[in-house]
């Protein structure tokens, strides 16, 4: 690359060090190149990070959502959880596919698999071929797989180390032990019920899709809520379990946004108390 062309691209803010020799459209060395960039961005953005880090809404505090959440709970282990089992079993079987087709939304592989292919295939791809709105493009759809992956994947593996560990039975023994059984350390698929992994799936997936389309952030957080709910009328799990998991998804996502806020990669600040999304997916 010669003298010439190095000073025209720095003159159209391209960053030189994102750009590299090979003329390929794919390659393993675009791919690593393009990773270094990423880590040595992120390295930059971690420096003085104490100075960016602004108070967020009072609600969506995660302590203050974890304190609604315990109240929740216990209100269903009181009052719901155990009439719940007896009334899922009196639903009209007609219902059934809707419900296993809403439960079955909540598994996280679908969620998963398309952001890290999507981050693979994107970092391998030589922006030096690209317009700048291509190359903006590709940045935000990087920058949001990786959000979205990190959050589900994150909240995921939380999720199954407390329910295996906590050990409560799932709905199926009800009729053996009942609705309040917990073995804890039991390491069987049949005490596995709290939290719901579904649940906590499509809360992490719900909340990081409502912070990057904040105007139709109520529908989305509405039909997360009923893929969550979707475990309960398929006899998997308990209301206070899907609860649990659903605050445990929202809390990994807002914090996992604030991390990324307060790095100004992907999001900011738009008020004291707001956090927005910063990159258009048409590169504009």
């Amino acid at each position: 690359m010669s003298d010439q062309d190095l000073r025209h691209l720095k003159q159209n803010n391209v960053k030189t060090d994102a750009v590299v020799e090979d003329t390929s459209a794919f390659s393993l060395q675009v791919f690593k190149q393009n990773l270094q960039n990423t880590r040595n961005i992120l390295d930059k953005r971690t420096v003085n990070v104490e100075k960016r880090k602004r108070p967020i809404n009072t609600l969506t505090l995660p302590q203050n959502l974890a304190s609604f959440a315990v109240v929740l709970i216990g209100l269903c282990l009181l009052f719901l959880d155990k009439g719940t089992y007896h009334w899922v079993k009196d639903l009209p079987p007609q219902l059934g596919p809707l419900f296993r087709m809403l439960s079955n939304m909540g598994e996280s592989w679908w969620m998963l698999i398309p952001s890290f292919v999507l981050i693979i295939v994107l970092l391998s791809c030589n922006v030096k071929k690209h317009d700048r709105r291509r190359k903006t493009q590709q940045l935000a759809f990087v920058i949001y797989s990786s959000y979205i992956f990190s959050t589900v994947a994150i909240s995921g593996i939380l999720v199954v180390i407390l329910k295996w560990n906590i050990g409560r039975a799932r709905p199926k023994l009800f009729e053996d032990v009942g609705a309040f059984y917990f073995d804890l350390f039991a390491w069987s698929g049949k005490y596995t019920s709290f939290p719901s992994g579904h649940a906590t799936s499509a809360a992490a997936f719900s909340t990081a899709l409502a912070f990057l389309f904040p105007r139709q952030k109520f529908p989305i957080i509405i039909f997360g809520l009923w893929v969550a709910f979707g475990r309960v009328f398929v006899g998997a799990h308990y209301p206070s379990d899907v609860i649990a998991g659903f605050a445990l998804g929202s809390i990994v996502c807002i914090l996992i946004t604030r991390w990324f806020a307060n790095r100004k990669i992907g999001f900011s600040y738009s008020r004291p108390k707001s956090i927005q999304r910063t990159l258009s997916f048409s590169g504009k």
